[in-house]
């Protein structure tokens, strides 16, 4: 797909821009971004917006993939782009995120042991339910505008799916679907560049590689039936993985004063916890650029950068 994104803004007039303005900024309060960057909005998010709305299929759902390491702002940047489009154009989208259409706990527990015990914790390939993704976003793509669709909802707190009842529906069909997560896009990494463990935690617990390499599997197989759904794949790269170590740290943070009462996780434990997605996190660092549509480019000071 050849792109032209333009950082000029041709969509919005400066009254609707001034009220863009005040209630992104007001969304990203919500979503725990203090002071939203007058250069992230004019660099970033308008610019994104339009270039979806000069794309955009009026017959077809586009599916537009996120993907970047934990902590990038993938999530941030789907929910702001969502309130753009939605409240001031006449496109709708909506985001459905790959962490909510994980195993449940139950099914992960079964996993760790026919597998191996490390399929406990969610996240790496082989721990989704690939088949309840595309189910639902087949669901949205093909519904008419009186049927509603029933999103999947997770809770990272309780690691297991919220009770059916407090799911949101989607009614219609939308214009946009923004599918983001850590491996959206991400290709098996090959026998020959397979390397001994990379931290503690595969040293500790996968010294011989089982539980990566049958993930790694895993990925080969529906992960690539939900990415071939992809219409437009935008990466969010970060610099090393050390940024991407330091950016869950600041995601941990931020979350722990959105959500007042609730108890976080120690530094140590994020870190031990994104060392689970090290390998394949960094494969994507060499891979993903020379097939992604888009590169977005991010420091540790959350300055973002369009690469076109």
């Amino acid at each position: 797909m050849e792109l032209n994104i333009k950082t000029e803004n041709t969509l919005f007039s400066p009254d609707v821009l001034s009220c863009i303005k005040k209630t992104t900024t007001l969304k990203a309060s919500k979503i725990g971004i203090e002071s939203l960057s007058s250069g992230y909005l004019s660099n970033i998010l308008l610019p994104l917006t339009s270039y979806f709305s000069s794309i955009i299929q009026n017959k077809k759902t586009m599916i537009f993939g996120f993907s970047g390491g934990q902590g990038s702002g993938k999530s941030s940047m789907t929910i702001l782009l969502n309130h753009i489009l939605n409240k001031y154009t006449s496109i709708k989208s909506l985001t459905l995120s790959i962490d909510d259409f994980y195993l449940s706990k139950l099914e992960r527990n079964e996993l760790a042991k026919k597998i191996h015990p490390m399929c406990k914790t969610r996240g790496v390939p082989g721990t989704h339910n690939i088949d309840k993704l595309i189910q639902t976003i087949s669901l949205l793509t093909n519904n008419n505008n009186t049927k509603e669709v029933l999103l999947p909802a997770f809770s990272k707190v309780d690691d297991d799916y919220v009770p059916i009842n407090k799911w949101k529906t989607y009614k219609g069909r939308p214009d946009i679907i923004f599918l983001e997560g850590w491996c959206i896009g991400a290709v098996p990494i090959k026998t020959k560049n397979w390397l001994p463990p990379l931290n503690s935690l595969e040293k500790r617990l996968d010294p011989q590689g089982e539980w990566g390499k049958w993930s790694n599997h895993e990925l080969g197989k529906k992960y690539q039936d939900l990415f071939s759904l992809i219409d437009l794949l935008i990466m969010i790269r970060l610099p090393s993985m050390e940024h991407v170590y330091k950016s869950r740290w600041i995601q941990e943070k931020t979350l722990k004063k959105i959500n007042k009462g609730e108890k976080g996780s120690s530094k140590n434990k994020i870190y031990e916890f994104v060392m689970h997605f090290e390998r394949l996190t960094k494969h994507m660092f060499k891979t993903l650029p020379s097939y992604a549509d888009l590169i977005i480019e991010r420091d540790l000071d959350f300055n973002y950068v369009i690469k076109v």
